[in-house]
């Protein structure tokens, strides 16, 4: 029965760890997409990347990426994508509260990204690589808190099992 309440929880504030690949666009946005030209060995320095994240921080319009959720005249984009039919997806508001980078290894950037619903972390490195003009994308994503809920309350497959095959499922439960 509670899983019903789970629609109200995926309109919260979310926050990721995020691993961001310079030197290579894709269409997807991420690194299940295909490369959108040649790969480029870049090595930018961090002053450079805050520069170039400096505008997805606080409320601004974002356009989503062109394989996501998000719907066109009733069909979810990733749909149309990948049958090849062409279509514009409309900006849209989203908030970014915290935009902490964690470190910066060559071309590789991780950072931890604390925002509204709808915002996607995906569309963040994407335009960070145009800004750059070396073209990137999201090479590794994990959410750690969707509204109250944190990362480390999770509890694995196997865990949920185990609880179950002795009846005390109920144990994680969160009220």
């Amino acid at each position: 029965r509670a899983t019903r309440l789970a629609q109200f929880y995926s309109a919260n504030d979310k926050t990721y760890e995020a691993t961001v690949r310079f030197g290579l666009a894709t269409n997807t946005y991420d690194a299940e997409g295909e490369p959108l030209g040649e790969a480029v060995e870049v090595a930018p320095a961090m002053e450079e990347v805050e520069r170039a994240l400096q505008p997805f921080h606080g409320t601004f319009m974002q356009t989503p990426p062109p394989v996501s959720a998000k719907k066109i005249q009733g069909q979810p984009a990733y749909k149309l994508a990948r049958k090849n039919i062409s279509f514009e997806l409309q900006p849209v508001e989203v908030t970014v509260f915290a935009l902490e980078l964690l470190g910066l290894n060559g071309a590789e950037l991780k950072m931890r990204v604390k925002c509204s619903a709808g915002t996607y972390v995906r569309s963040i490195a994407h335009d960070a690589g145009q800004r750059l003009g070396c073209g990137a994308h999201l090479s590794a994503l994990r959410r750690t808190q969707s509204g109250p809920f944190l990362i480390d309350q999770a509890r694995t497959l196997e865990e949920l099992a185990a609880l179950g095959e002795d009846g005390r499922l109920r144990e994680a439960l969160l009220p």
